[in-house]
């Protein structure tokens, strides 16, 4: 219960390291919710996390994150970015 509550608040602050994990090894059902709910960073699940990182901050709120820097730099996250 206190799991669940930490995950529907909103926080100032977000710090933690993503798992990594590429699409091409995340089983279907992994995949599959990363393409319904993170159109934009599906390609990898540390991007997918990111993206769910900034869901958890409030306004103005801020994460820290450890990524692969691909994100960074690929065309294919080109709309995450801009909408990051």
């Amino acid at each position: 219960a206190k799991a669940a509550e930490l995950l529907v608040a909103k926080h100032t602050l977000v710090v933690t390291n993503v798992p990594y994990l590429g699409r091409n090894r995340q089983d279907e059902v992994l995949r599959t919710h990363c393409e319904k709910n993170y159109v934009n960073a599906k390609s990898d699940l540390a991007t997918c996390f990111v993206e769910r990182c900034l869901q958890f901050c409030c306004p103005g709120g801020c994460i820290a994150l450890v990524t692969p820097q691909n994100w960074l730099f690929l065309t294919s996250y080109k709309n995450f970015r801009t909408k990051a």
